[in-house]
C-alpha cells in the first residue's frame, strides 16, 4: 500500500503571479501532459491512493483540467481536489468541480475582495469550499481579525486551513516567518475556540499547536511527508513533500 494522498502540480503556469508562490509560477510556466498524468494515476490506483490534490500554478487553468478531473474520479476511482487563486473558474470548470471533486481550496491573498467573489462562485454551485490562509508575521493580524469577527463572505465555507509560511519560492523572506510576530500566541488561542467554520493546519504549524492549543498528544504526529502523502511536480518528478 502506498500513500493515501498524492499532491500533484499539474502546471507551473499562472496568469498572475503571487508574491508568495512556492513554485514561482508565471506565464512562462509548463503544464504536466495529460499522458503523464494518466501514467501517474495508473500507478496511484495500484498503490490504493485515495485522494489527489491538484496544484500548481493555478491548476484549473490547465488546458485539460476538466478531463483530468473526470479521469481521476471515473477511470481511477480517486477523489480529486484542488487549490486555486480564484481566477479561471469558468462555467465548465465549476460544473466539472461539482461533479467530480471532494472540495476546493482558495488561496487567501490580497485584495480579499477577489477571494470573496471566488468563494461565492463556488458556493453558488454547491461546491464544498475551504480557504488556504498563509500565516506570516504580517498576515497573522488579518487572521486574528477574521477569527474574532468573521467577514460575511466566510460564514458558509467549510473550513479555513492555516499554512505556516516557508521562506522558499518567489521572494523568500525570513522576516515573514510567523515566529517574528509577537501576536502568534493570540492567534493560536483564538484558533482553538469554536467558530462558524472548521479550523485546520498544515503539519508545519505543529509547534504552535502543541504549545498553545492544549491538544492531546494522541493527535500529534510527525510530518506526513513520504509517510501517507507524497508530491509529484509538473515535470514528473516525485518528492516526499512539495516544500
Amino acid at each position: 500500500y502506498g500513500p493515501e494522498l498524492i499532491d500533484i502540480s499539474i502546471t507551473n503556469w499562472c496568469d498572475k503571479g503571487c508574491s508568495f508562490c512556492y513554485k514561482a509560477s508565471n506565464q512562462t510556466g509548463n503544464h504536466l501532459s495529460i499522458e503523464d498524468y494518466q501514467t501517474i494515476m495508473q500507478q496511484a490506483e495500484q498503490m490504493k491512493v485515495l485522494q489527489v490534490a491538484l496544484g500548481g500554478g493555478n491548476p484549473n487553468q490547465h488546458p485539460d483540467f476538466c478531463e483530468i478531473l473526470r479521469l481521476t474520479r471515473e477511470e481511477y476511482n480517486i477523489v480529486p481536489s484542488y487549490t486555486t487563486n480564484g481566477r479561471g473558474l469558468s462555467k465548465d470548470v465549476l460544473v466539472a468541480t461539482k461533479k467530480y471533486c471532494g472540495a476546493v481550496a482558495i488561496s487567501a491573498y490580497e485584495p480579499y475582495s477577489d477571494l470573496f467573489l471566488a468563494i461565492q462562485k463556488l458556493l453558488d454551485h454547491g461546491i464544498r469550499t475551504n480557504i488556504h490562509f498563509l500565516l506570516t508575521s504580517k498576515s497573522v493580524h488579518t487572521a486574528i481579525k477574521w477569527l474574532e469577527n468573521p467577514p460575511q463572505g466566510l460564514k458558509n465555507i467549510n473550513a479555513i486551513i492555516f499554512l505556516n509560511y516557508k521562506p522558499v519560492g518567489r521572494n523568500p523572506s525570513p522576516s515573514l516567518l510567523l515566529k517574528n510576530s509577537s501576536h502568534y500566541p493570540t492567534f493560536f488561542q483564538l484558533a482553538k475556540k469554536k467558530h462558524v467554520f472548521k479550523i485546520g493546519f498544515d503539519s508545519c504549524s505543529i509547534s504552535g499547536i502543541a504549545r498553545f492549543m492544549d491538544s492531546s498528544p494522541i493527535f500529534i504526529e510527525r510530518c506526513e511527508a513520504g509517510r501517507f502523502s507524497m508530491y509529484v511536480s509538473e515535470d514528473n518528478k516525485m518528492y516526499p513533500c512539495s516544500f
